[in-house]
């Protein structure tokens, strides 16, 4: 297969010399650190919602109003949010931020010679449940870090899982679930009365 031809690269290579307790630690530190938020990506609903819109819906238990807010729900920094891009997370060698894994660091520096490692942020969510990874990589045959949401910026674990990378990409056609809301009236709020998946369940 692909991954056992790739090789990983420095930040891969250290979250896989961490054990998961340590990933989920490293996890924690990234969360403590920046201000994270649950934010709903407005994009994603059409015709678009609030989140206080959806919460108040009525439904089948539990496939109701609160039930798809949360699930609607992504979690990231306001920094990260603001930017178009892909944020990476950066330890340096001499860190002061991430001095319990000092001996990874060490160990993963002096193999790739370098005084920096960098990953993506939403790759220690996957590693934090995960006991090990695959290589990731993109192209045909290789394994990736999926984001279910479509949110780049997202780090909630239930949002992130390693698939194909063909699986990954057909995502891009998919045209997610559809609810069938029948409207609010005076007496009472929306109410879901069906709720279809996607193509990918």
């Amino acid at each position: 297969m692909a991954e056992t031809r790739e090789k990983r690269c420095a930040g891969q290579h250290f979250l896989h010399i961490i054990s998961t307790n340590d990933a989920i630690r490293l996890y924690d530190i990234i969360v403590e650190k920046d201000n994270h938020i649950k934010f709903i990506i407005s994009e994603h609903i059409k015709p678009r919602l609030s989140k206080q819109q959806i919460e108040i819906m009525t439904g089948t238990k539990p496939h109701d109003g609160p039930y798809f807010a949360e699930w609607l729900s992504c979690f990231g920094s306001e920094t990260d949010i603001l930017s178009p891009y892909r944020q990476p997370l950066s330890i340096s060698r001499n860190t002061t931020t991430y001095t319990d894994f000092q001996r990874q660091i060490n160990k993963t520096c002096k193999k790739f010679e370098t005084c920096n490692i960098a990953f993506m942020k939403y790759h220690v969510a996957l590693r934090s449940k995960e006991e090990d990874l695959p290589v990731l990589s993109t192209g045909r045959g290789s394994m990736q870090a999926s984001h279910l949401c479509d949110s780049m910026h997202c780090i909630l674990k239930e949002h992130i899982v390693v698939e194909s990378n063909e699986v990954n990409q057909s995502r891009k056609d998919c045209r997610g679930i559809t609810l069938s809301i029948i409207p609010a009236t005076t007496t009472s709020p929306s109410h879901i009365d069906i709720a279809t998946p996607c193509r990918h369940g």
